[in-house]
């Protein structure tokens, strides 16, 4: 089948980094000699060494690139709101995320596209498509979790999903084409969270405003999460202060969306699970308790921004 490629000058790709130079530089290099490219290139940078700034000038890509420093580690959900309120002040109508070790297709992007272009409608406008995400490091697995309105546990499964596009209430931005319609309206993911959770917080907010997210099953992303087995159980490896945000942040989600008493509970158990999980298998244990145990304080109390790690 024959992709068309002409939509992607509807599209900004807009790329997140912390001081990622060589591997920022690998994708902008791809993006401008696609030769049937995005209608603008974006790049939002925490604390920039300045090499991909002189890179862009001294390569004659300041007319297509813009990059930005900024003066203060935004975070993922920081970068995120950053770069969506850039690309929305393009004109453009659409902004394709993805993080500097992410990995993009022209014909990927375009899929999307055509697919946000086919389902959207007035009265049920679409305002994010998303790839299905394949898991190397969990035998291959596809993650299905955004079917569910909030993860209170992963979903894998083993085969692909035989409908080629499903709703869904959220998704991995890392990949992930978005409408601009809603940033003009308003609606940004929320910066305060500072390191994850931020696309499940915007996704609800996409849904609760009456905007429809597709995922697409036949565009398909490897994700290569470092999972590790032990003693028979799939652990993610991530450090340790990780712990503190992703207790803290699927509470405040779950206030900020109006989550039902019965899923805040949910959310409590799957916290006391993950702190068996510390004590039974992963490393820094003592660290790790402490920051899930400030971060369930914390998500309790409504506090946001950078905690003092990392």
């Amino acid at each position: 089948m024959s992709v068309d490629f002409t939509g992607l000058k509807r599209v900004v790709l807009a790329i997140s980094s912390y001081r990622n130079d060589a591997t920022v530089l690998a994708l902008l290099e791809a993006a401008v000699t696609l030769g049937r490219g995005f209608g603008a290139i974006i790049v939002v940078d925490s604390l920039g060494t300045g090499i991909v700034e002189r890179e862009v000038r001294d390569r004659a890509w300041s007319g297509l690139v813009t990059y930005v420093s900024a003066s203060l580690n935004l975070g993922s959900a920081g970068n995120l709101a950053e770069r969506m309120t850039l690309a929305s002040r393009t004109g453009l109508d659409w902004v394709y995320a993805i993080n500097h070790d992410g990995q993009f297709k022209a014909e990927s992007v375009a899929g999307l596209l055509a697919i946000g272009l086919r389902e959207s409608t007035t009265d049920h406008p679409v305002g994010a498509v998303y790839p299905l995400h394949r898991l190397p490091n969990r035998e291959g697995a596809y993650d299905v979790t955004a079917r569910a309105r909030f993860p209170l546990k992963a979903v894998r499964t083993k085969s692909r999903p035989e409908s080629p596009a499903e709703d869904v209430y959220w998704s991995s931005s890392n990949g992930a084409l978005y409408s601009l319609e809603p940033v003009r309206r308003g609606l940004l993911p929320w910066a305060d969270l500072w390191l994850g959770y931020e696309d499940l917080g915007y996704g609800l907010l996409l849904h609760s405003h009456g905007y429809r997210q597709i995922l697409s099953t036949r565009v398909i992303i490897d994700d290569d999460h470092e999972f590790r087995k032990t003693a028979g159980v799939w652990i993610t490896v991530k450090p340790h202060w990780y712990a503190y945000y992703r207790a803290r942040n699927l509470l405040l989600v779950a206030e900020r969306t109006g989550q039902p008493l019965k899923t805040r509970i949910a959310i409590y158990g799957r916290l006391l699970l993950e702190a068996g999980l510390t004590i039974a298998l992963r490393d820094h244990k003592l660290e790790r308790l402490r920051y899930i145990g400030r971060g369930a304080l914390d998500g309790f109390r409504g506090c946001a921004g950078k905690f003092t790690v990392p």
